[in-house]
């Protein structure tokens, strides 16, 4: 039966595409994350302060 083992082996691939994928999802949601937690506390920390343009 090696059309089953084909199947099998093709399904295989797939699902290591799938959880390279989820995994560079989860990478970037951190470094989103990441840079929004950065964002708030520079926020915070200048608060009341001018910026020039």
């Amino acid at each position: 039966m090696p059309n089953d083992q084909e199947n099998q082996q093709r399904i295989i691939e797939l699902l290591e595409k799938i959880l390279k994928e989820l995994v560079e999802i989860k990478t970037n949601t951190k470094i989103t994350s990441d840079f929004a937690t950065l964002r708030s506390e520079i926020i915070q920390r200048t608060k009341g302060q001018q910026v020039n343009p």
